[in-house]
């Protein structure tokens, strides 16, 4: 079963926050080890929503990471990253501001490698960026996610399509409400290109609204 359980129900979380602890207690004088696995259970409890555990995961991963691989380690990026995309969920954007620059500056010198990585980093980096009113900066992000993940991942990728989509958003968050219009459009049309005869799909949902609110 999958999220948070209820009464009796062990579900996915239930077993991943288990897992979490266990790794704490029981592969301390294994640090490769811990790493591997705190990345796993930290990208695990992401996919499922769970950002508590995400926070506590990652952030319990990635000293094993530093430690077992150094900062630029593909498990160590990984790790870095979840625990950005904790610290923006939670609110925690000095974290966030302390991790987002760093973290896309070592990516950038691992591309192609890392192209998803970095694309996903820099819209986190975006959002914090966002959050602190600096305008220019948080859409120069999103500007080059949006170029990394056409050239490496291609324009039709879900990574591209939402990466359109929250720079489209981030142009209405600064009062840019004319320049969203015709990237929201483009987002809805690659989209529907790409998913438009398999509806309903979920993929063309959030571009359609992202071309809803920007025409609103």
């Amino acid at each position: 079963r999958s999220g948070e359980g209820v009464g009796g129900e062990v579900t996915a979380v239930d077993l991943l926050r288990s897992a979490a602890q266990r790794i704490e207690v029981e592969l301390k004088g294994n640090p490769s080890v811990a790493a591997e696995l705190g990345v796993l259970v930290a990208d695990s409890a992401s996919s499922l929503g769970a950002m508590a555990l995400l926070q506590q995961a990652s952030t319990a991963a990635l000293p094993h990471c530093m430690r077992a691989f150094g900062p630029t380690h593909a498990l160590t990026l990984q790790a870095r990253g979840l625990m950005m995309d904790a610290a923006n969920f939670h609110g925690d954007y000095a974290l966030s501001a302390r991790i987002g620059p760093e973290l896309v500056a070592d990516l950038r010198l691992k591309l192609p490698l890392h192209a998803h990585l970095l694309v996903t980093s820099l819209r986190g980096h975006s959002f914090e960026l966002a959050k602190h009113e600096q305008q220019a900066p948080s859409l120069a992000a999103l500007h080059e996610a949006v170029e990394i993940a056409e050239k490496y991942l291609g324009p039709l990728h879900v990574e591209t399509l939402t990466s359109l989509g929250l720079l489209s958003n981030t142009f209405v968050h600064f009062g840019l409400n004319e320049q969203s219009l015709p990237v929201a459009r483009l987002a809805m049309e690659r989209a529907r290109t790409a998913y438009g005869n398999q509806r309903p799909h979920s993929q063309l949902v959030s571009p359609e609204r992202w071309y809803a609110d920007a025409l609103n």
